[in-house]
């Protein structure tokens, strides 16, 4: 196995520590042999544990991937490792067995006594490790259960432990990263389209359908969605340029807004709305994931934040016009279904200018070309 280039690295000590991990595969390989028995291969798997990054968008990566992974094995039986205020995106998939609501938090070792006693119990073959810029934590994870195999990328290091290495082609989009993962682990051409994938239901329809029904939006011609908060702090396009791009949306289009988030969004959502004159409804928390799917494939366009709701308007199929966080990576974060733009521009890495490079009256352009016109 090479040692691990430099270049995904951002500080030098930490490929400096990957290095040095490295030279210590052949005994990290041992203690997790010792520990964990024998591997086997993948054909051979009857339960696996996916674990990953538990944020919305990173959960609606993956979903475009997990009927292929399933294709791909399909005598495995998959079990997916989630937190409780996401794992509503998977349900209803037939590519997963059952869905372990038990992160809580970002780190998969953040588990009660009791929650690891039960995956103990489980017995699993196989544990794929999805996160590819932090791995570690889950193939540590994976050796305290004493899963015998676990597939996991390895160019920053921890090969020891791994028994599937999964190859990786840096930089790219994160939802074809694990594209790339599963058709590294299943022997299959990665050519299956990265959209994500809601499965809603009746209810899920019935619930859109209510809240579409009592703001009386059919006798609109063209809807705009537009979600401007996000949960990262920094690097993100504040409200008040969104507010600026609707109201020269609506003066170049008939076009009516919508302005979406959580409950605790509404008192900003309310003076952006007053201020900018927008004569918007405001959807604030009214909704739940899958119903929010089937609520967006209502509309004309979405407008947004780098955030979950851009996830979800992919998998609703509808256009989407989103600003990425500036410190981000262009390409893993940027655009990867050509029905979604990218208002941010390009250059890498940031500029404490690059967020007020970006104009309203471009990013109103943009979205009046997606939306009807309005009638003579």
């Amino acid at each position: 196995m090479p040692f691990p280039s430099s270049t995904p690295f951002r500080k030098k000590a930490n490929w400096l520590i990957a290095l040095a991990v490295e030279a210590l595969a052949p005994l990290l390989r041992a203690y997790a042999r010792i520990r964990t028995g024998p591997a086997s291969h993948p054909r051979q798997w009857r339960k696996a544990l996916i674990v990953g990054d538990n944020h919305i968008g990173d959960l609606l990566y993956r979903s475009a991937s997990l009927q292929p992974l399933k294709a791909g094995l399909p005598d495995c039986e998959f079990h997916y490792l989630a937190a409780p205020g996401s794992s509503a995106i998977l349900e209803g998939n037939p590519a997963i067995a059952s869905i372990l609501p038990w992160l809580r938090a970002d780190s998969p070792l953040d588990l009660t006594p009791e929650h690891f006693a039960a995956l103990r119990a489980m017995r699993f073959d196989a544990l794929l490790c999805t996160n590819c810029i932090k791995y570690w934590p889950e193939l540590l994870l994976a050796l305290r259960l004493r899963v015998p195999n676990r597939a996991a990328y390895v160019y920053k290091g921890f090969s020891g432990w791994a028994t599937v290495p999964i190859p990786i082609r840096y930089p790219q989009p994160f939802a074809v990263y694990f594209r790339d993962y599963v058709a590294a682990l299943t022997s299959q051409a990665p050519v299956w389209p990265p959209r994500p994938v809601i499965h809603t239901n009746e209810r899920d329809e019935a619930e859109a359908d209510a809240l579409w029904t009592s703001l009386g939006l059919d006798r609109h011609p063209a809807v705009t969605a537009c979600f401007m908060t996000s949960r990262q702090p920094t690097g993100i396009w504040p409200p008040a340029k969104f507010g600026e791009t609707l109201r020269a949306l609506r003066r170049k289009r008939d076009a009516h807004i919508l302005l979406c988030g959580a409950a605790s969004d509404e008192p900003i959502l309310g003076a952006i709305n007053k201020e900018y004159a927008l004569e918007a409804n405001i959807v604030a928390g009214a909704l739940g994931i899958r119903a929010l799917c089937c609520f967006l494939r209502r509309c004309s366009a979405v407008l947004t934040a780098d955030s979950g709701p851009r996830h979800i308007a992919n998998a609703a199929g509808v256009p989407v016009i989103f600003v990425r966080n500036v410190w981000s990576n262009a390409i893993e974060t940027g655009a990867y279904l050509d029905t979604e733009t990218d208002l941010c521009p390009l250059p890498n890495p940031a500029t404490p200018d690059l967020l007020a490079s970006i104009d309203p009256a471009r990013a109103a352009e943009i979205l009046a070309t997606l939306l009807s016109p309005s009638p003579p």
